[in-house]
């Protein structure tokens, strides 16, 4: 008995098996966890070692080196990146995709700490925290904002009573507020009245440290009674600061540090600021730990938030700044809408090519089934419903209903020859049972190499794939237990008979009338037309040289930022100034929700613009783009500052939407920049560039200090004593610690604003020589010399990185310019290597490769293996070529790009097209035996397979319709999904209509078909190298 018959005879065990499967799909899909994408591991492990006051030279010697030279075999490590800049030393570790991220960071802790005592006494301990590759350090920005405290007591309460109550809640990653610094008490030393009192540095260190001192002084105990003892040793008060005795001075009295240093209550770091909507403000940037559901965690943030407000003190404010899951949650709503969409489309193309409702319930129920089929998968394997998993949803509507749609056209085939519908339903479903399991096992694996991709294809993509398969092997289950039961209860002569149906039914004996004189036609014509594929793949070939190339589409996030780059020298007054500026100016910009600016965010003389839009829905002519370009404009106004003014990544996962060359070599920095500069020049010349950034120049004026040391052994005055002077007057570093109400907090001495203000300044420096003081400039020699800002290294060795945006963002030849002037001006120590996005696209062409070839491995294989046949596959599979050359038109056309979801779409494509080819083999094998010749054959399997053909490619053509005209975030990335399947579909199911058949009768042999299919590649491969040289 045919397996299909099983069903039929016993239709409610048919009817319960496929209930299960929907309820338990149900039962999953609410236990899935809902992320805006996969979960994909890209995790950085940052090291930061301060050394306040230290020159970036040292810096780079003594810290820098030391730590990356420890941590660069750690396994699991992409790449090194590392920079010292004065006063700190940061070393970030990229870790590979999908790397353990726990064990990588013991590793990393445990290769820090083998060397830790290598590192310079005076230098902090390093801090050593993981972190995700996002191009923001926080999902949700909070903003508080305050006219009735200052900004230092509003940092402090933040601290305080907000920041704890956030960071205790599950999966909340460490925060760190921006704005203002810590409390302190600050001690701002006048270096004119130290010469006057005869004080020096290591007077006024030693009566700090002595002075306030932090002791544990135990209990006092008997056989009966314990009693703990608490010593006010350190001070809590201005006023004690200020009473505390240096040295004797000449008439028998003391010197005081009220006298030689201005003492208040103050920020640790003067320099750090940030406003929000222009006012001064303390911002939280919130994240969730690596690895964790950024939706969920924020959305708790969120709950926490709303109980805080009514708790804050009289005139402060809270308001969200920026949160990204806003956009994240859009993409996901956005896609379910599509969803739908797609289903009434597919229902109602069902509907006009059946006529009869009663007939398009049959496959229409494979919808529902096959989608909440999947969910057990996904819930199974650890997935996530996210707008990946979504968007194969979508796609996986026009796929679930071919079978059902082939078996009960089928059914309806022998119903017309005068069958019962009982008969009719067995015969229908046993005779395409074989076509059925081979369409199925077909599709389903054609993504087993995007599956099993180790890249950024597959970890991106692997979701995807498994939710596509899941979902047709659920609809071939279907089709072959659930839909001939169907068929034999729902259907009816009667049913047959109705008007429309006649109608429907006979403009399709119209159209196949038409098709059967053409493909008359086309036989005469036969051993013309077995050259098409040949002329198509040439024809590829030529088109698959005009797309543009990048990693992914720029999607619309809601976010525009500007970066400003100030001169290596610029003071951090001179920064804000500029910053103040530009303030003024973008809060005027149409569809402006909130901005937030920063005049040293990512370095001294790096200031950040941050521009938040309306909702989306509510700017309909207002986009990304537009604001950036007015952004542009704004920027090129203000003189001062160098500004890029750019988008977020359209990745999660990404750092930034530019692309980072990195030239690296053992030479010196300073042979490094001339090169890169050379390099940025020529290049910069091509006009493909909006800009190109190093992150290396030697232009930052410094004064170098040479010692005198004869002269200093004569005086009795160590290099350590200079040093500590050096230290205390100029490094803002802290010396000794304090309580204030039960919190410890740091004394933080420097010079006044007038004892920082030039090189005089510094010439007069008080060295204690003996009882008395000399300015500094009695031993050493201060001179000017230019160096670097920031000392950069790249794999431990010396590295310039080139950041730089392409005129045309889909241009992806830009990397051949920089190979080009390589050749031409860069020196054989000198090569390249690349950083986050522009290392995915390097590594990404490979992987596309391995997808591509791999799922032609496999659907040749799996149709061997059907077909119990090496020659048969090489006919069904010629229809790949056909639908790829429909797919590259719209990219050679430039509506599209060549991306990872128009890859995608190419590998979902070939699955789809080959069902074609399937069908009309596999009944051209059944009939076979009945006809008198091959070419009767496939005329006759052609013409019965015409109707399930047109109305599955359809269904799959119109139910991708909702995703080329979705709107709002992830609009770019559907578009080329679909627009791609759409033309490949299209034009590939015209061709194959016409080359398949001609194909079966002609290619009549395994000898016949191999030698076909070798003279095909070989063609090819002859055509791709002589294009190549002319």
């Amino acid at each position: 008995m045919p397996f299909t018959d099983f069903f039929i005879e016993r239709p409610v065990f048919a009817t319960v098996f496929n209930i299960i499967i929907f309820l338990v799909g149900l039962v999953c899909l609410s236990s899935v966890e809902l992320r805006q994408y996969p979960e994909v591991k890209r995790t950085q492990i940052q090291i930061t070692t301060r050394y306040y006051g230290a020159d970036a030279g040292l810096i780079k010697g003594f810290i820098t080196q030391t730590i990356s030279n420890a941590v660069a075999d750690v396994d699991s490590v992409d790449y090194v990146y590392a920079s010292s800049v004065s006063g700190q030393s940061s070393v970030t570790v990229q870790l590979r995709l999908n790397a353990d991220d726990d064990v990588a960071f013991n590793d990393v802790q445990a290769a820090v700490s083998s060397v830790s005592n290598q590192l310079p006494d005076q230098a902090q301990d390093p801090v050593i925290e993981k972190v995700e590759s996002t191009a923001l350090s926080g999902a949700l920005y909070v903003a508080y904002t305050s006219d009735s405290i200052s900004a230092v007591q509003l940092h402090e309460y933040i601290e305080r009573s907000v920041i704890p109550r956030l960071m205790a809640i599950s999966d909340v990653a460490q925060i760190k507020s921006v704005g203002s610094s810590d409390f302190s008490v600050r001690v701002e030393l006048d270096p004119m009245r130290m010469r006057t009192y005869n004080v020096s540095a290591d007077s006024v260190y030693q009566a700090l440290t002595s002075a306030n001192f932090i002791s544990a002084t135990g209990k006092l105990s008997n056989q009966s009674v314990a009693v703990y003892v608490k010593a006010d040793t350190s001070m809590n008060e201005i006023k004690q600061f200020k009473s505390i005795k240096i040295k004797q001075s000449s008439g028998h009295g003391f010197v005081t540090l009220n006298q030689v240093a201005h003492i208040f209550y103050g920020p640790q770091d003067k320099q750090r600021k940030i406003t929000f909507n222009g006012k001064s403000s303390v911002v939280l940037p919130i994240s969730n730990v690596p690895n964790t559901n950024v939706i969920t965690v924020i959305k708790n943030v969120k709950e926490e938030l709303k109980k805080i407000q009514p708790a804050l003190p009289v005139g402060v404010k809270q308001l969200v700044v920026y949160d990204s899951t806003i956009y994240m949650v859009d993409s996901i709503k956005e896609v379910i809408h599509t969803i739908i969409e797609a289903s009434l489309i597919v229902i109602l193309v069902i509907f006009l090519f059946l006529g009869s409702v009663r007939s398009t319930i049959i496959p229409v129920i494979t919808i529902p089934l096959s989608l909440a089929g999947s969910a057990i998968g996904l819930l199974l394997l650890g997935f996530s419903l996210n707008t990946l998993t979504l968007l194969a949803a979508v796609l996986a509507i026009g796929l679930v209903v071919d079978d059902a749609i082939v078996v009960i056209e089928n059914v309806q085939r022998y119903m017309e020859e005068g069958m019962d519908v009982m008969t009719s339903s067995k015969k229908g479903a046993s005779t395409i049972f074989g076509a059925i399991i081979a369409m199925t096992i077909t599709l389903a694996a054609v993504f087993a190499p995007l599956g099993f991709s180790s890249g950024i294809i597959g970890a991106l993509f692997r979701e995807f794939a498994f939710t596509l398969a899941f979902a047709v092997i659920i609809s071939g289950v279907i089709s072959i237990t659930l839909s001939p039961m169907m068929c034999s209860l729902i259907l009816s002569d009667a049913s047959m008979h109705k008007p429309f149906v006649l109608r429907v039914n006979k403009v399709f004996e119209g159209l196949k009338s038409l098709y059967h004189g053409l493909l008359h036609v086309v036989f005469k014509m036969r051993y013309i037309v077995i050259l098409v594929p040949f002329i198509v793949l040439d024809s590829l070939i030529v088109l698959s040289g005009m797309p543009a190339i990048e990693l992914v589409p720029q999607e619309f996030s809601g976010f525009v930022f500007a970066q400003g780059y100030g001169p290596s020298n610029a003071s951090f007054n001179y920064m804000d100034h500029y910053t103040t500026l530009l303030d003024n100016k973008i809060k005027h910009i149409d569809g402006l929700a909130a901005y937030f600016s920063n005049p040293a965010m990512s370095g001294p003389t790096v200031a950040f613009s941050g521009l938040n839009l309306t909702p989306w829905q509510d700017r309909k002519e207002i986009t990304d783009f537009t604001v950036a370009k007015q952004l542009n404009a704004i920027t090129h106004d203000i003189p001062g500052l160098k500004y890029q003014v750019l988008m977020m990544p359209s990745l999660p996962i990404m750092k930034s939407m530019l692309k980072q060359l990195v030239i690296k070599s053992a030479d010196n920095p300073e042979r490094l920049y001339a090169v890169a500069e050379k390099v940025k020049e020529e290049a910069l010349k091509t006009g493909r560039f909006q800009f190109i950034d190093l992150d290396l120049s030697i232009d930052q004026l410094k004064y170098s200090i040479t010692l005198n040391r004869e002269l200093m052994n004569q005086l009795g005055v160590s290099a350590e004593n200079v040093g500590r002077v050096l230290t205390l007057l100029m490094s803002g570093g802290h010396v000794t610690e304090f309580t204030y109400d039960q919190s410890s907090y740091y004394v933080v001495p420097k010079a006044n604003d007038q004892g920082l203000m030039d090189i005089e300044t510094l010439r007069s420096y008080p060295v204690l020589v003996g009882n008395k003081v000399i300015p500094l400039s009695s031993i050493a020699t201060i001179k000017n010399e230019v160096t670097a800002q920031t000392y950069p290294q790249f794999q431990q060795l010396n590295s310039v990185t080139l950041s730089y945006l392409p005129s045309d963002l889909r241009d992806s030849k830009t990397l051949e310019v920089f190979e080009g002037l390589q050749q031409k001006y860069m020196p054989s120590s000198m090569s390249f290597d690349y950083r986050d996005q522009l290392r995915f696209e390097v590594k990404s062409g490979n992987e596309l490769a391995f997808v591509l070839i791999g799922a032609l491995v496999f659907i040749y294989l799996i149709l061997s293996a059907t077909f119990e046949s090496f020659s048969s596959p090489f006919v069904i599979m010629m229809t790949i070529p056909l639908a790829t050359l429909g797919a590259f038109v719209p990219m050679a056309l430039g509506w599209s790009s060549l991306n990872m979801y128009s890859q995608i779409a190419l590998v979902t494509l070939m699955g789809l097209i080959t069902k074609h080819g399937i069908l009309i083999v596999d009944f051209a094998n059944q009939l076979l035996p009945s006809c008198a010749d091959r070419i009767e054959a496939a005329k006759k399997s052609a013409g019965l397979r015409l109707r399930p053909i047109l109305m599955t490619t359809l269904a799959m053509v119109l139910g991708v319709i909702p995703l080329i005209f979705a709107k709002g975030p992830g609009a770019f990335s559907r578009f080329d999904l679909g627009i791609i399947i759409m033309y490949g579909m299209s034009i590939g199911t015209v061709f194959s209509l016409f080359i398949v058949p001609v194909l079966y009768a002609v290619l009549n042999s395994m000898f016949k078909n191999m030698c076909y299919f070798a003279v095909f590649i070989g063609q090819a491969m002859l055509f791709s190298s002589l294009l190549a040289m002319f």
